[in-house]
């Protein structure tokens, strides 16, 4: 296996070409943009795993991947395939065929693989919804790098077919939304019903998860622990793995490569295809895992297994860290990387050993970059998970009086933009998403006035869709700490010399930025 001599500068979330799918149904996903990680399935579409070589001697699919074609029929619009690291093996989202998808909430550093594109673009509001997979932590730890919700359901929960697979025992379907009312909708619909439902009552604090974080890291997850505590009538501590993580990833790292070298063994064999560092390494090593080794690390899966139904019963959540810390900065040495990667597998092999659900949470900042914290469930309690997150406040709210701070402001433009192509393009479902579902919502016209989003809605939906087209001559968008914006803009249409004004007023909401 040789390597590419030039690792990729900053590039796109999204692959090329693009891959657009309009909705096939309507129904709780109506108005928002999905991206989706490039080791799912669109029919037509040669699934590339973020490597030429595995793009170059694969054939386009024959069918849609069905959690793809499941959010689709339920309203999304699908705006694009995302970049991956090179067949998913990685945690570090530098690819180094294809660059390095951007963070928006902590330039200059990395936005955390493998599902690296799809965590990027929500990030950028290039999307409101993302799939992505989670075999080793490849949602949860882009969620906590992006400032992202993150989601890894139950082991087996989600249908996975019309996906290139890593580690079937280890792979899930998983998601990223910026709001938590989001990642609930993409639940309902992914998920359906847990097979028992719970109400959720004590919370464990996995007191040798947090012992592992440095003392700044653990520092500024408290205020954040706190909050979560308030919601739970009985909380205690624990420790998950009596003090010391390492035999668990140890393990997780030696099941993981004994399933990846099944699984791909043979093509890179027949290939030998170029990979990246790192990704290198790891498939070298995994072609040499021991049968014996293999059978020690299932014995020590299956007493965490025995463990972790004894530790959460249902009605019970463990509260952990999402990763070690903020994320590394793009270019960090190889060795640093390995660093920082086994002391993420510590944190996130657990749930990947135990096939339970788990949640990454935007709780927080450090050095002005975002930080999770997550909550797992009991086996088949992800719905009770998502309804637990959505119904309780567990971001830090708090918002400094600063004007235009850069990554808000480059929210809030998106979102405007995504504004301004729905109104001239009469896409009444976007605007209807965009405006906030309240009374108190306004909206003066040149000729009409409308209190509440019912008169909105039916104003919106009556009128004509031509002569909508217009030309901004002058923007200007102004965002107060972290959940509000003004944006003033002057306008004016084809065959008229007239000078619109138009001014409106954004907050940010569970649901996203809301005129």
């Amino acid at each position: 296996m040789t390597a590419p001599s030039v690792t990729k500068p900053v590039a796109s979330a999204f692959c090329s070409p693009s891959v657009t799918l309009a909705p096939t149904g309507s129904g709780v996903l109506d108005g928002l943009r999905l991206a989706v990680k490039d080791v799912f399935d669109v029919t037509g579409y040669v699934t590339g795993c973020g490597n030429p070589d595995w793009q170059r001697t694969h054939a386009a699919a024959t069918r849609t991947a069905s959690a793809v074609g499941s959010l689709l029929a339920a309203g999304a619009t699908l705006v694009g395939k995302t970049v991956t690291d090179e067949l998913a093996y990685s945690l570090s989202g530098e690819n180094a065929h294809y660059g390095t998808p951007a963070n928006p909430r902590a330039p200059g550093r990395i936005p955390g693989g493998s599902s690296s594109g799809s965590a990027s673009a929500v990030a950028a509001d290039l999307a409101d919804i993302a799939l992505g997979t989670d075999c080793g932590g490849s949602i949860r730890i882009p969620a906590s790098f992006c400032g992202l919700y993150g989601m890894r359901p139950t082991h087996g929960r989600v249908a996975s077919d019309g996906l290139v697979a890593l580690a079937s025992t280890f792979d899930t379907v998983g998601w990223f939304a910026g709001s938590a009312d989001h990642l609930r909708r993409v639940g309902t619909v992914l998920l359906g019903d847990d097979p028992a439902p719970v109400t959720l009552h004590t919370l464990l604090i996995a007191r040798d998860l947090f012992a592992q974080l440095d003392e700044s890291v653990l520092a500024a997850l408290q205020p954040a622990l706190a909050r979560v505590k308030n919601h739970f009538a009985t909380v205690a501590e624990v420790d998950v793995c009596n003090g010391d993580a390492t035999p668990l990833m140890r393990a997780f790292r030696t099941l993981q490569a004994a399933e990846i070298w099944a699984q791909h063994g043979q093509w890179i064999g027949q290939t030998v295809p170029s990979f990246g560092p790192g990704v290198r390494e790891r498939f070298d090593a995994a072609a040499l895992v021991d049968p014996a080794d293999v059978a020690q690390a299932q014995a020590v899966r299956d007493a965490l297994r025995q463990r972790m139904a004894h530790l959460l019963p249902p009605g019970t959540l463990l509260c952990l860290p999402s990763a070690p810390g903020i994320a590394p900065l793009i270019g960090a040495s190889a060795a640093s990387m390995e660093a920082f990667r086994s002391k993420a597998m510590q944190l996130l092999c657990i749930s990947g050993l135990a096939g339970l659900p788990q949640v990454s949470v935007p709780t927080t900042r450090l050095a002005d970059c975002p930080l999770g914290l997550s909550l797992m469930g009991s086996a088949q309690s992800d719905m009770a998970l998502l309804d637990c997150i959505a119904a309780h406040e567990l971001r830090d709210r708090a918002t400094p009086a600063s004007v235009n701070i850069p990554e808000v402001l480059a929210e809030v433009q998106a979102a405007f933009a995504r504004y301004e192509q729905a109104l001239v393009g009469n896409q009444v479902a976007v605007l209807d998403h965009l405006f906030l579902d309240s009374e108190d919502t306004v909206r003066y016209g040149a000729t009409e006035n409308l209190v509440g989003t019912a008169q909105i809605r039916a104003f919106r939906a009556s009128r004509p869709s031509t002569g909508l087209m217009r030309t901004l001559h002058r923007m200007v968008i102004t965002t107060f700490g972290r959940d509000a914006a003004t944006a003033c803009i002057e306008f004016s249409r084809a065959g008229s010399e007239r000078i619109g004004r138009q001014t409106q007023t954004w907050i940010r909401t569970d649901s996203g930025w809301k005129v």
